[in-house]
């Protein structure tokens, strides 16, 4: 039933340019209740859930996980990427066959592409982010336009929900260049599609992630730590499950339309306790840990030796503190439970721990649990508080 209806839904033609480079077009529906496959079957992979989805930003990490819920609640999804072939293969069994639409070599400049990308789908999801700037794409490109674009296209093509994903820290006047780009896009993104569902993420941690594995790297952990020490960096990550799960279920519930959610963590810790956590966790030498890191003078992080490994803007991502908004609301409001850090942080680290232990675990000692972060009360400001009173 599904390959029929994908059959009349979508008529998509592949052809080459003079420069040998492949162009891919999708037709228009020819009647409108075609564009949209009914629900049918009894739920699972093999079914099809009536879901049309457009997924922006499919190979990431967030979009990754996400991809495996859509296939195995039997979801159609259309995929654009500019990824080769090789790197995409391994998440094609993700779901049904004919479930994947993959469209390759898209432009996020091109309104066409995204137009052709997102006409048959009534949800669209954008998980793209730029984490440094390229010769080809920099922050304005990748996080303020496109997702004004892509609201906008949305709305004229009639698309029923749009969620899209920012940082919790991203404010109009942050010193880094990446939240405040963030920002902007996130005011666009609401003026041209008021019922879009905004969801800000702090630290996201979980398998192959940009903190945790962070860290593994000893080189990176002596470059960066002592400057880590000085400044009280605070972090409250939140799970990668929790995170496609909320997404997930923001498709489906009633109340998230033109709603912003904050999903963080359950708690938050000192940025410095957690690299202590995650050093431990890994296997380096409690030696280096506790004698040999604080007493190096050339740990201290300069600008040409951060460059020869680090990005400015992968240290100012990570130098950054979790801004949180209390009146916000969060994962329990999307009927999503959070997850601690500490419960997943030993599998997600085992691979480098058995590497630097040469694949021997028997006398491994499980370190404890980064410290909870509870803030020191100021003692001023309880003077005056006491003096009002």
């Amino acid at each position: 039933m599904f390959q029929t209806a994908l059959k009349h839904t979508f008529r998509s033609t592949t052809n080459y340019n003079r420069k040998g480079s492949r162009n891919f077009h999708i037709a228009r529906p020819r009647r409108a209740f075609e564009s949209y496959i009914p629900h049918g079957g009894r739920g699972g992979r093999s079914s099809v859930a009536g879901k049309c989805v457009t997924l922006f930003g499919c190979t990431g990490l967030i979009g990754r996980s996400l991809l495996t819920r859509l296939g195995r609640e039997g979801a159609q999804v259309i995929l654009p990427h500019r990824c080769d072939e090789l790197f995409i293969t391994y998440m094609k069994p993700m779901a049904d066959l004919g479930q994947f639409l993959w469209i390759p070599d898209i432009d996020i400049r091109n309104e066409d592409q995204i137009r052709e990308c997102v006409q048959h789908s009534n949800i669209v999801v954008n998980c793209i982010t730029a984490w440094y700037e390229t010769i080809h794409y920099n922050f304005e490109d990748v996080n303020t336009i496109f997702p004004a674009v892509l609201a906008r296209i949305c709305k004229e093509e009639g698309v029923s929900r749009l969620i899209h994903l920012t940082n919790s820290s991203a404010t109009p006047h942050h010193p880094v260049v990446q939240l405040r780009s963030k920002s902007l896009g996130d005011e666009l993104v609401s003026q041209q599609f008021p019922d879009a569902t905004i969801l800000k993420l702090s630290t996201v941690f979980g398998p192959k992630d940009r903190f945790i594995t962070f860290f593994a790297d000893r080189d990176k952990y002596f470059q960066i730590s002592m400057d880590i020490f000085i400044d009280e960096v605070q972090k409250q990550p939140v799970f990668l499950r929790d995170v496609a799960d909320a997404i997930n279920n923001c498709m489906v519930m009633e109340s998230t339309p033109g709603q912003t959610y904050q999903l963080v963590g359950p708690k938050r810790y000192l940025l410095s306790d957690l690299i202590d956590y995650f050093a431990r966790a890994s296997g380096v030498d409690e030696r280096y840990v506790n004698n040999i890191l604080p007493n190096f003078p050339w740990a201290v992080p300069t600008p040409r030796k951060l460059m020869l490994k680090l990005t400015r803007s992968s240290v100012d991502n990570v130098l950054t503190s979790d801004d949180i908004d209390d009146e916000l609301p969060g994962l329990e409001d999307l009927a999503v439970d959070a997850t601690p850090l500490e419960k997943h942080a030993l599998y997600i680290l085992r691979e480098t721990r058995l590497v630097r232990r040469g694949f021997i675990e028997v006398d491994f000692k499980v370190p404890p649990p980064p410290v909870i972060y509870e803030p020191k009360p100021n003692p001023k400001l309880s003077r005056v508080l006491d003096s009002r009173w």
